[in-house]
This record gives structure tokens, C-alpha cells and sequence, in this order.
């Protein structure tokens, strides 16, 4: 049986508390040394948030010496649709958000799809604006439809150009710069939902 809460399996996040048990490690021992916080560990193991797949293997597999932590996970009970379509015109209204009205958001996720822990927004960033700060738990898909940005992911920089994509843990704080004379657009896509 599957918790409607996440993509784990209620087996799975059973396993995973009890892989950290017989490591004799508490949620706060698997925080300390994954960098993740306890609520989160907290959450993984009682099947309320879903880990990307980049942390089960690379941050948790490791601390409970698993060379391939997939093995426990079990395959997703099919969705009540199997596609959700949203036609152009048909998104909600674009977001502006309060720190910029440099940077306008138009979600292209429905609530459902936003229940499974994914979000994605068709992003402008406008000419010679800043997103300011941002940091989140998670994972984030930036790819450049039009103009160019500068992406900052912790001290890490990169100018990416029309056909360009950045993917990047969203835990490390980060922004995007556009110092062209034109808007940038965008999509992002974001896990988990926020």
C-alpha cells in the first residue's frame, strides 16, 4: 500500500527507519550527517515528504551503507489520470512576487499534480533584475527558453543562454541574475512542491 502523502511506499518508508535503527543512528545522528534536517528525516520515514532519488542515494545510502538504495523502493501505484494537459491561455494568472515585481511567476501545475510534490512555472525574469536569495529543501530544473541569466548556487556561478539547463539542490542558497537589456524566460521546475 502506498501513503497518498508521497511517492514511497509505506513498506519503504518503513524500511528506511528501520535501516536506521539497526544502524543504531537517531534521526538527529542521519541529519547531522546527511545535512538534512530532522523534521525532514522525520517526515521521510513516516511517508510525508518524498527525498529526491539524488538524496536517497547520495546523502542517505551512504550513511546507512547501502551501495544502491533504490532496491527498496517499489514501483508507484498509477495516477487517477494518467495526464493532466493545461492548453496555453488556460494557466493562472502570473505571480508577482512581493520582494522583485522584477520576477513573474505563471504556474503551469494543477493542485493535483502540485500533491505529488512537483511544481512547475513558466518564469520572467525582467531585464536587469535580480531574483534575490532563495533556499528551500528540494531540487530545482532551471532551462532558458529566451535572453540569458547568471545562476548563483551557493558559491558556484554559471551564465546559462537560450537552450541551456542548470539542475541543482535547492537546500544551497541561490539566485538568478539577469544584467541583459531584455526579459529572461524560463521554466523551472521544482521537487518538492512549495
Amino acid at each position: 500500500m502506498q501513503d497518498k502523502n508521497t511517492g514511497l511506499s509505506k513498506t519503504a518508508c518503513e524500511t528506511l527507519r528501520r535501516l536506521r535503527v539497526n544502524k543504531g543512528l537517531t534521526q538527529a545522528e542521519v541529519a547531522k550527517q546527511t545535512e538534512l534536517s530532522v523534521s525532514y528525516i522525520n517526515q521521510i520515514e513516516k511517508g510525508h515528504r518524498t527525498p529526491s532519488l539524488t538524496t536517497l542515494q547520495t546523502k542517505i545510502a551512504p550513511v546507512y551503507g547501502i551501495a544502491n538504495i533504490f532496491h527498496i523502493l517499489e514501483k508507484r501505484e498509477a495516477p487517477e489520470k494518467p495526464m493532466v494537459v493545461i492548453k496555453q491561455g488556460t494557466y493562472l494568472e502570473p505571480l508577482k512576487l512581493e520582494r522583485s515585481h522584477k520576477l513573474i511567476y505563471k504556474v503551469l501545475t494543477d493542485e493535483k499534480v502540485e500533491k505529488e510534490q512537483l511544481h512547475v512555472s513558466f518564469v520572467t525574469l525582467s531585464k536587469k533584475s535580480d531574483s534575490g536569495d532563495s533556499q528551500h529543501q528540494g531540487n530545482e530544473v532551471i532551462y532558458v527558453i529566451e535572453g540569458s541569466i547568471e545562476v548563483i548556487v551557493g558559491n558556484e556561478r554559471n551564465f546559462l543562454s537560450k537552450g541551456d539547463l542548470v539542475h541543482f539542490n535547492s537546500e544551497y542558497t541561490h539566485r538568478m541574475r539577469n544584467t541583459e537589456k531584455k526579459d529572461a524566460k524560463m521554466l523551472i521546475v521544482r521537487t518538492p512542491a512549495y
